[in-house]
């Protein structure tokens, strides 16, 4: 603890940056899911049935742990 905090890791770093970026990306997907008008026909679809940013909490997710994952490997 005498050392102070030294910041995010590059691992980490990295991962949240993209993770942000995905996240955005798939929150704007998201959202005009929401609130877009669907084409006739496919109110009752299954993917209309997803709750709201779901998807979104999966892409951050996932792409924060592929990111970790692969920089991961360049550390060893």
């Amino acid at each position: 603890m005498n050392k102070g905090y030294n910041g995010l890791g590059s691992g980490d770093r990295n991962g949240c940056l993209f993770a942000a970026l995905a996240g955005v990306v798939a929150l704007i997907i998201d959202c005009a899911r929401l609130f877009g008008d669907p084409a006739p026909g496919t109110e009752s679809l299954w993917w209309r049935q997803i709750p709201f940013l779901l998807p979104t909490i999966v892409v951050v997710f996932a792409t924060f742990m592929a990111v970790r994952a692969i920089n991961g490997r360049d550390e060893r």
